[in-house]
């Protein structure tokens, strides 16, 4: 069995991540997580980590094979609290890509953000635009690719840095809070309100992806040959970008079948002199190495609505 340790699984992309591998007989799951249960992967090894002490960390990574590094803080703690982004973001990621090196793990998958590029990212962008990050949740996450990028570089570990646009889809454990992201929030909004409310013009231009597409992309990562990592940089998202408003209408056209009912959009009207430039969110580099695209946004977007169904009959 091949072992591969998954820190943040509690969260909103290891959550899934996890029902996948534990399912998987030729993995051995290892979790680096607070929670002392896991409903997605009962069967996991689950351990609780000081990332301050470097013994733990060795013996974190004893055996490892694969690395999925998954923790971070989410934007609006970076915001609130910068000193703690730093630590978390960036000097757990150093000394974990440190403790792999030593313990001669094979494979470190870090997932970075696409707002690395700005919060309104616009125009072509692929692997070699340079990085323009503005909020300090997009700096921190930029800080940390250039552990993981550098040991890749120095031959140290197969490094891959994963720039990921806006996932789409319903958590698998009930307690995972995840309505801060744009498309829970409108499915929320679309039944628990019966109307979807954008703070916008919704006319800005996002790329979203299918939360199952996320999860193929990091597997298809673990397993690819060493030399068609390349320099271990790679963006995922789908082909094609979309406005806000777009993902609206689509959103409120899937719960109106889902909950027989019209689901109306409310958005205030565009200024004057409001204009957002057509984001091209190039994804031919991963797609180059063999991974491909399943297309499933109707299908996340219609498990996160009946997500938010369920939780409000329940409650």
């Amino acid at each position: 069995m091949t072992r591969i340790l998954v820190t943040g699984g509690g969260g909103y992309i290891g959550g899934r991540l996890l029902t996948v591998l534990a399912a998987d007989p030729t993995v051995e799951l290892l979790v680096a997580t607070r929670r002392t249960t896991l409903p997605t992967a009962p069967m996991a090894n689950l351990r609780s980590v000081d990332w301050q002490n470097p013994t733990d960390l060795a013996r974190l990574c004893e055996g490892v094979v694969g690395i999925i590094h998954l923790i971070s803080l989410d934007e609006q703690a970076c915001k609130r609290y910068p000193e703690a982004a730093k630590q978390v973001n960036v000097v757990l990621t150093e000394r974990l890509v440190a403790a792999a090196c030593t313990a001669g793990v094979s494979r470190f998958l870090y997932v970075s953000t696409s707002k690395v590029f700005g919060d309104q990212p616009s125009g072509a962008i692929d692997e070699t635009t340079i990085p323009k990050p503005e909020s300090n949740y997009a700096i921190t996450h930029y800080m940390a690719e250039q552990s993981v990028l550098d040991g890749h570089v120095r031959g140290l570990i197969e490094g891959v840095v994963l720039r990921l646009s806006n996932s789409v889809g319903a958590p698998a454990d009930a307690e995972t809070s995840v309505i801060s992201l744009i498309a829970n929030n409108l499915c929320h909004h679309a039944v628990t309100r019966g109307v979807i409310v954008l703070k916008s013009s919704g006319l800005a231009w996002r790329n979203f992806i299918a939360m199952a597409d996320v999860i193929t992309a990091l597997r298809h990562l673990l397993a690819l040959p060493r030399e068609s990592l390349l320099d271990g940089l790679f963006h995922l998202g789908s082909a094609k970008s979309m406005r806000i408003h777009h993902l609206a209408e689509l959103i409120s056209h899937r719960a109106e079948l889902l909950l027989g009912k019209v689901i109306p959009i409310q958005k205030p009207e565009a200024a004057p002199d409001e204009h957002y430039s057509e984001l091209d969110w190039s994804i031919a580099k991963l797609v180059g190495t063999g991974w491909h695209s399943m297309e499933m946004l109707d299908r996340e977007i219609d498990e996160t609505l009946r997500f938010y169904r369920d939780r409000s009959l329940s409650s």
